[in-house]
Parts: C-alpha cells; structure tokens; sequence
C-alpha cells in the first residue's frame, strides 16, 4: 500500500519544465472541472458554488465543499489558486494554493484546521496517461496546526506540518521528506475511564512528540523504500520504522486511482480490494526498532504492581515465560535468539529491533498464504530476527 507520504506529497517539476503556456487565459471553471476530476481518483468530491478569474491567473472558488468517501463534508468560504498557468495535456499549474481554516462539529467533538499552502500543484487534464501527474502532486506544502477537543478540552493536536518533494522526471526517482511539530495526546480528555485509569497508572496522562519520515520511489523498478519514519515521544520511547517493497509499478499506480474513485463511497469494498493490490508487491526489507526513554520500565512496574511483584521479580518472571511462549511459534533456533534479545532488553533497556531481511524479494502473495496456511514459514521466508541494545 503506498504511504501517505508518497500518495500525498510527491512532487512535479512541472512549473519549470512546462511553463510555455504562461500567457494563456485561464478558464476557471474549466480548471475546476479538471480539479473534481483528480481528487476524484483520491476519493475526494469537491464543489463550489461560485468560480472567478481574478488579475488573469488568479482562480478564487467560493462556497467550496469537500467530502471525502463516507465523511461528512466540509464547507470553506472561499480560497484561491494563485498564478494559474496551463501545462501540456490541457492541465493547469497552480503556483500557490492558500486553503483557510475552518471548524467542524459533531455533539461534542470539535475538529479545528488551521490551514494549508500548497505551492507547485500539478492539475492534469483529461488526455492525461501518466499516474504522477494525475495524482494531486505538489512541489512543498506546510500545514497550520490541527486540533481534536471534546467539552471544550484539547484530545489531540499537532502543530505545523510540512512536506518538501524532488523534482519529478518519468522512470526516475522522487524523494519527500516530512516532519509533523508538536504531537499532543490528552488521555484524560478522552472520557474513557478505563484508559484514563491506565494512563495515571504509567503516568502519562499527557503525551508530546513529532513525527518525521524520508522516503524514496524509484519509478523505474517500482522500488519503494521508508527510510525511516521516525516516531518520537517525549520521556516514552521512539518508535523507528524502515522498509523496502517492490512492485509498485506506475501501473499499480494507476490501478490504484481507478480503484479509489470506484470504491469511494464504500470503506469495505476498498480495503477488499486494496488488499487484493497489495499481492502484487514484494518485501525487501523491514524494521521496526524501539528507544527506550523510560517506556518499558514504566510498564514493567505497572504489570508488576498488578500482581504484588517489584521490577526485578516482574523481569525475572517474563524472561521465565519467554521461551515457553516463543515456542508457540514452531522454531527454536528464533524462539532462543529472540528470548535471548528480549531477556537483555529487560535488564536493560536500551533499544529493540525485529527486522526482516530475506536473501531475496519475498512476494505479498506468498506471505498471506503461509499466514494461512503455516505461520511459523513466515519466521524462516522473511529471515526474521530481533536484536537488543545495538
């Protein structure tokens, strides 16, 4: 499945390669038609009431509506694409897109958007064949802080957001890096006793962190590569994840979009058929690793608490248990590394990492057939392996 960070942010160099038709007048309504027509392939519907032409490549929507597939929309008063210009195929390149903010309600709940500029939008046109520029890309986007609050009390928020692409070439490669500013979690907020009850207990009833993530596609091969997405949270842990797949093909692409907008109005149907997609993809590699920063002692004395034990009976214990659950998975040689890396990551926790390294491709496919069939293949088809305090 591609990631967000692809679908979302890969970028064109579009504005300095095809800026011929600079001089041309811009039809906005036909821009807009052509606009619906792309976030369409995203699942995403859009309208407006009103379309005008403002300075000759200044396009100002009025009374827009957004929905995204099963969603309830969204109603803006108004944004403008500014230094619209036409581009080969008969699309549009939008120089700089100023989305405001705006507020949704549902009971008590309130979502708050503090907006987004968009700069380098790509908006293909209708003979358009190729999957990149038919897919909402732009050169770099920052976003305004995000807010969830319920009863007036902040759930969850996070703070300015950005998104920064290479330069698109067809069978090339495209780069994007992400960072996301001051993730915020309010476990007391969110009404639910029982986890707020927990989250006392470990004492995070506040949680603060970012997010940052690199990535690569190579056109050419369908190579995808995560390298890493970082998740960091203050005084708890970071969590780091990296992978590889192939296979995602500029044809898998476009059978993508075909899908979304087919299914954009059913979440089950699409995820049956996402799932279908994802067969053709191969894995080349994958890591998740953990920094401990006061995380796992905090729920070893929790677990522990529960049952009358201190920290070093708890430990004790679960190193006991480990190779009789590990055996569960049917191959000792992993069942003894793995409680070995585990055990040393208890008694002194630093870092864990579960990677999967097989000598060659390893098809999805595959992989969803030995789940069903013996899950315990998986272990030796992947070249799993976990290490401690690397």
């Amino acid at each position: 499945m591609l990631p967000m960070i692809f679908k979302t942010t890969v970028a064109t160099a579009i504005i300095s390669t095809f800026a011929t038709s600079a001089f041309a007048a811009i039809d906005g309504q036909t821009m807009l038609d052509r606009l619906a027509a792309q976030l369409e392939l995203q699942g995403i519907t859009v309208n407006a009431d009103s379309v005008s032409v403002e300075g000759g490549d200044d396009v100002v929507l009025k009374g827009v509506t957004l929905k995204y597939a099963e969603t309830d929309s969204v109603k803006i008063d108004s944004f403008i694409l500014q230094d619209v210009i036409e581009a080969p195929n008969d699309g549009y390149i939008v120089g700089r897109i100023g989305v405001p903010g705006f507020e949704t309600n549902d009971d008590d709940v309130k979502f708050s958007f503090g907006g987004v500029i968009i700069e380098g939008y790509f908006i293909a046109g209708p003979n358009e064949t190729d999957p990149i520029l038919k897919g909402s890309f732009y050169r770099n986007a920052v976003s305004a802080p995000i807010k969830i609050s319920r009863n007036g009390k902040t759930i969850f928020s996070a703070g300015k957001s950005s998104a920064t692409i290479s330069d698109y070439q067809p069978g090339g490669k495209i780069s994007s890096d992400m960072v996301i500013e001051d993730l915020f979690i309010d476990f007391t907020a969110t009404g639910d006793a029982k986890t707020i009850e927990t989250m006392k207990a470990l004492n995070y009833e506040q949680i603060n962190g970012t997010l940052e993530a690199k990535g690569t596609w190579d056109l050419g091969n369908g190579d995808l590569i995560l390298d890493p997405m970082i998740i960091s949270a203050a005084d708890a842990a970071d969590l780091t994840f990296r992978f590889e797949v192939g296979g995602y093909t500029t044809q898998l692409a476009t059978a993508m979009q075909e899908m979304q907008k087919a299914n954009k109005d059913n979440d089950q149907q699409m995820g049956l058929a996402m799932l279908g997609m994802m067969q053709q993809l191969d894995i080349n590699s994958a890591s998740i690793t953990i920094d401990d920063k006061s995380l796992t002692g905090r729920l070893i004395d929790f677990f522990g608490a529960q049952q009358g034990m201190n920290r070093e009976s708890t430990v004790a214990f679960a190193k006991g248990m480990l190779p009789l659950g590990l055996a569960q998975l049917g191959d000792p040689d992993f069942a003894a590394k793995a409680s070995a890396a585990i055990g040393q990551y208890l008694d002194n926790p630093k870092s864990l990492t579960i990677s999967a390294a097989p000598a060659s491709p390893v098809p999805v496919a595959q992989l969803i057939a030995a789940a069903t069939s013996n899950p315990a293949s998986l272990i030796s088809a992947l070249s799993l392996k976990l290490e401690a305090n690397k």
